[in-house]
């Protein structure tokens, strides 16, 4: 899943199917937190993206359980 597509991941985690979604590669964030620099910065994008995959493999477990 591409990172511009976490917005939708409620609807995205809703579907019946499978998915890969690239996104918008050029995408740029408009909630980011601008007022950290460096490694901070860096580690809460890093912990956006591991909740992001943590919610998706959690629902995988889920969806394929029975």
């Amino acid at each position: 899943m591409g990172y511009s597509e976490k917005e939708n991941i409620d609807k995205l985690l809703n579907e019946k199917t499978t998915f890969t979604k690239m996104g918008d590669l050029s995408f740029l964030e408009k909630t980011i937190v601008s007022d950290y620099l460096g490694k901070a910065k860096l580690f809460i994008f890093r912990q956006k993206m591991k909740t992001t995959l943590d919610v998706l493999v959690e629902n995988k477990k889920g969806r394929f359980a029975s």
